[in-house]
Order: structure tokens, then C-alpha cells, then sequence
């Protein structure tokens, strides 16, 4: 029984570690997922305001122009770096789905482990409680060895009464065979 318990114990604490595991996978994945729809939206912004400050034409001296490209240039950049870590978060989203994925499968493997220790320990209990207590005897059903006394009893009480009546030697040649080994010692 104490194999039981202490296999349910570490199917207890297997399960908790799964639990953890799993919840730690959930959090990574929705931060990935934030993370690449941030990014998304910045690419998106980022290119639609290159393409409005692109299509501007430069009506002013080379000093504004030269600053509207430099900022369009900035923007080109600012939307392949989104781009990029858009495409990032996506490949990490993935992998901490696959993460998510395991955890939930580790968990659900313990899960059944614990299930089973339980079972197991149950059982176990059950076995033991069968055993250190057996079933009561009826009451009209006498115990086995009681009736082996009174049975013994009855019949020492009635070769006693013809004892009485018979010598020694012929009392003791009549008596049952256990009834004689206790009388010779």
C-alpha cells in the first residue's frame, strides 16, 4: 500500500509539473501571437504611409525634398524590420503551438497515470481492509472450532460418566485418539 500511495504522490506532482508546463506553453503562444499581430500592424502602417509620403510631390526647395526622402526611406525601413519581425513572431507562434501541443499531451499522459494510481491504490486499500478484518460468523452458523470444543467437550463428559462405571484401562481404550494422547501425558 505504501507503493500506492507514494505512486500516487509522483503522479500528483507529475500532473502539476504537466499543468504548469501547459499553462506556461498557453502564455508563450498568446504572447507570440500578440506579438506577430503587432508587428502586422506596424508593417501595414508603416507601408501605407511610405506609399502616401511617396506619391507627395516635392514642391519645395531640395532641402524638404531631400528630408521627405530620408523619411520615406526611414518608413521602407521601418516596414522591412515590421516585415521581418512579423514573419519572426509567426515562426514562433508555430513553435509554441507545437509546445502547446506536447505540454497538453504530457498532461493528459499524467492525467491517466494518476488515474491509474489511484485505482491502483484503492484497490490496494480495499485488499488490505479485506484482510485485517474477516467477515463476522452468523449467528446461526457457529464457529468451527467452537463447535470442535463443545463436540470435544460432550464426549470427554460422557466417558467420564462411563469411566466411572468401567475400570481405568477400558475407559482409556474407549476414549477418541486425541482425547487418549492428552490422557497418557
Amino acid at each position: 500500500m505504501k507503493r500506492e500511495a507514494r505512486r500516487v504522490r509522483l503522479a500528483r506532482r507529475q500532473v502539476l509539473l504537466a499543468r504548469v508546463s501547459e499553462r506556461t506553453a498557453m502564455r508563450s503562444l498568446a504572447e507570440a501571437l500578440s506579438e506577430a499581430d503587432r508587428s502586422e500592424a506596424i508593417a501595414v502602417r508603416s507601408k501605407a504611409l511610405f506609399e502616401d509620403y511617396g506619391a507627395r510631390c516635392g514642391g519645395g526647395d531640395g532641402a524638404s525634398l531631400a528630408d521627405l526622402g530620408r523619411f520615406s526611406g526611414a518608413l521602407a525601413a521601418l516596414e522591412r524590420d515590421a516585415s521581418k519581425a512579423r514573419d519572426d513572431a509567426a515562426q514562433q507562434a508555430s513553435w509554441q503551438a507545437r509546445t502547446l501541443s506536447e505540454a497538453q499531451t504530457t498532461a493528459q499522459r499524467h492525467n491517466e497515470r494518476l488515474e491509474k494510481a489511484l485505482g491502483d491504490y484503492d484497490r490496494a486499500r480495499e485488499q488490505r481492509a479485506a484482510i485485517e478484518q474477516p467477515p463476522a460468523p452468523s449467528r446461526s452458523v457457529m464457529p468451527k472450532q467452537s463447535r470442535l470444543a463443545r463436540d470435544v467437550q460432550g464426549e470427554v463428559q460422557q466417558q467420564l460418566a462411563e469411566r466411572d462405571e468401567q475400570s481405568p484401562s477400558q475407559a482409556l481404550a474407549q476414549c477418541p485418539y486425541r482425547i487418549r494422547r492428552i490422557a497418557q501425558r
